[in-house]
């Protein structure tokens, strides 16, 4: 971890793929300047790159981690990942954002549950031709006391 807690306001999940257009986007239109990089293991090189870039702009990249999307135990595995680092910045009044494109389908869903469980906002690069940047803030709005149970009625109007 770089820098102080007491520095940080605003922290910005970014899963990172072979796709970058994504992240400049949400970086560009979102004032992203401190972010967590979660990315797979066999795009290290090609992302640490990408990191670099990232850094020349003035984006500080506070840690950056490389999962395995494929393995069985992935899904818990990265869950938990982000989980731990939410727990070392927590409780300095830093807020959480989480951009769920990018990466495999397996690291969004996974930045998607921990969004739902801790209320986190959220963005999503609908389409990187128009660059539309679709911000979701369903899971700030959701009442963390509810049980998991009942959040079903936070989006019945969605299914009818």
């Amino acid at each position: 971890m770089t820098g102080k807690c007491e520095d940080i306001s605003q922290i910005f999940f970014l899963n990172v793929g072979n796709s970058k257009e994504h992240a400049e986007k949400a970086i560009g239109e979102l004032h992203i300047d401190k972010a967590v990089i979660i990315s797979s293991i066999q795009l290290k090189d090609d992302v640490m790159d990408f990191i670099g870039s990232l850094t020349d702009r003035g984006v500080n990249v506070l840690e950056t981690h490389y999962v395995d999307p494929f393995a069985p135990e992935s899904m818990r595995d990265i869950i938990s990942l982000i989980l731990s680092i939410i727990e070392r910045y927590s409780g300095h009044g830093v807020e959480f954002v989480a951009g769920l494109t990018g990466g495999t389908n397996i690291m969004a869903v996974a930045l998607g549950v921990v969004a739902m469980i801790k209320g986190f906002r959220c963005n999503y690069v609908l389409n990187k031709d128009d660059d539309f940047l679709l911000k979701i803030d369903i899971f700030k709005e959701l009442d963390r006391s509810v049980p998991l149970e009942q959040i079903g009625m936070f989006f019945s109007d969605v299914r009818q």
